[in-house]
């Protein structure tokens, strides 16, 4: 559900159709996600960027165990931008039917990460997962997008246990945004994205 969200001091208030407040929410270090096999969670487009002035930064905790045939679609990060048959600007992290990768410019890296904390960098045109401070996986790549040409940040839920933050800023564009997670008082779960300003109850 996709809920109408007031947000001052720092919470969001989730209101219904005729402009009730439902519940409250409050930013948090992190919030558990629940297991659905490939469900979007957020799904956002914004334009253009290059990997030059991109800096895109994400983290949660993963679980790799295998889940099913379509554990592509599982992912947390920035979808690719389509231009002549090619996939241009994504950067983002996976599994596969074998061990997780790092993707980046229609490029992949495996890794070995079975249940762990996996933050993930795309800064002056070189993508890095790491745990803990230690690098897993990177990849160097350089693309330039039109402002016509969109891309999507992105989360997916099936393999993603707990989501900590991710962020994007483009210098060339001015583009900007983040996405943080939302805890409420009784337990209840959002993420709070402010490119449009929703908050995306979970």
């Amino acid at each position: 559900m996709i809920a109408t969200g007031l947000c001052s001091m720092g919470g969001c208030f989730a209101q219904n159709e005729s402009g009730r407040v439902e519940e409250t929410y409050w930013m948090a270090a992190h919030c558990p996600v629940p297991y659905y096999d490939g469900l979007a969670i957020l799904s956002v487009a914004f334009p253009g960027g290059s990997a030059v002035y991109d800096d895109f930064q994400a983290a949660g905790n993963f679980d790799w165990t295998p889940t099913g045939s379509d554990a592509w679609q599982a992912h947390m990060g920035i979808a690719n931008a389509a231009r002549s048959n090619s996939w241009v600007g994504g950067c983002f992290i996976a599994r596969g039917e074998g061990a997780p990768r790092l993707n980046y410019n229609n490029q992949s890296r495996e890794f070995a990460s079975i249940h762990q904390n996996v933050s993930l960098m795309c800064k002056s045109c070189v993508a890095r997962a790491e745990v803990n401070g230690s690098l897993i996986a990177s990849i160097t790549a350089n693309y330039e997008l039109k402002e016509m040409e969109t891309r999507k940040f992105s989360i997916r839920y099936t393999n993603l246990r707990q989501f900590f933050y991710m962020s994007y800023s483009n210098r060339a564009t001015g583009v900007k945004w983040y996405v943080m997670p939302m805890l409420s008082p009784s337990g209840a779960i959002a993420i709070w994205e402010n490119y449009t300003s929703s908050l995306n109850e979970i």
